[in-house]
């Protein structure tokens, strides 16, 4: 009964929901303005133009939104934080990019984190970490000192997707919800079963994948280990789960099949 409520709000949201019929009659119109009325109609904020910032502007209004529907509907705060994070890193992915590359990061920010960009990029600008979580501070000098040293962006996604993982995890443990917890799980399989088909077409090592396996899913990191160097196939790995069919896909994808 603790989300008795919040699940009845959020079924009588689910009509604005984009579906396959919402779509067909989107890809139906003759102009990208009556594109754009279509989503006025279930629910988006009103779309003035029909160009790619327009749309990016709605989408962000109503992810604002929708956040702070999840905070008037509970009051267990871990549980959004868990939703809010990947925002943070996010941000701090694009910034940290942008400022090593001399470029501009403001068009690729979203600003649905714990934290808000304004007052993230303030942090990062004046090299503060006094106010981000110990981990989040700590991954930020690794991914810095990482990225002078090597020049590859790539790394710096690595470290702060470890870090962004992690403290996933933490909110999923805080929230005391065990459907959550699962749903962590079942994220991190996902990503590593992308991760080792990705290294798979891209011929890379096991070295390489150990460096990008997340730990906290249901199936080892080491056993996708297993699944690079052929011991395995990812089929194999998921027999009998949720996502049996999508692994299965994933290591013919390895194969070149």
């Amino acid at each position: 009964t603790d989300y008795l409520y919040a699940t009845m709000r959020i079924r009588s949201m689910e009509r604005f929901l984009i579906t396959p019929e919402i779509i067909n009659r989107m890809l139906d119109t003759k102009t990208p303005e009556d594109a754009a009325k279509i989503l006025s109609e279930i629910g988006f904020p009103e779309i003035h133009e029909a160009s790619l910032s327009a749309v990016e502007t709605s989408i962000s209004e109503l992810r604002n939104q929708t956040f702070k529907t999840l905070h008037s509907i509970t009051s267990n705060q871990p549980l959004i934080d868990f939703f809010s994070i990947k925002y943070d890193y996010h941000n701090i992915k694009a910034f940290l990019k942008a400022s090593l590359t001399g470029k501009d990061a403001t068009d690729v920010f979203i600003d649905a984190g714990k934290i808000p960009v304004r007052v993230l990029t303030e942090m990062l600008l004046q090299e503060d970490g006094s106010r981000m979580s110990k981990r989040m501070a700590i991954a930020v000098s690794e991914a810095k000192d990482m990225f002078s040293q090597t020049g590859d962006p790539q790394l710096l996604d690595f470290v702060l997707d470890h870090a962004m993982y992690a403290e996933m995890k933490v909110e999923a443990e805080n929230s005391g919800d065990r459907f959550l917890m699962g749903y962590f799980k079942l994220l991190v399989d996902i990503q590593n079963l992308r991760s080792t088909a990705r290294a798979g077409r891209l011929h890379k090592d096991s070295a390489f994948l150990s460096s990008v396996l997340q730990p906290g899913g249901n199936i080892n990191p080491r056993s996708f280990l297993s699944a690079i160097e052929g011991n395995a196939t990812l089929g194999e790995l998921f027999s009998g789960s949720a996502i049996e069919t999508v692994a299965e896909a994933g290591g013919s994808a390895m194969a070149g099949v």
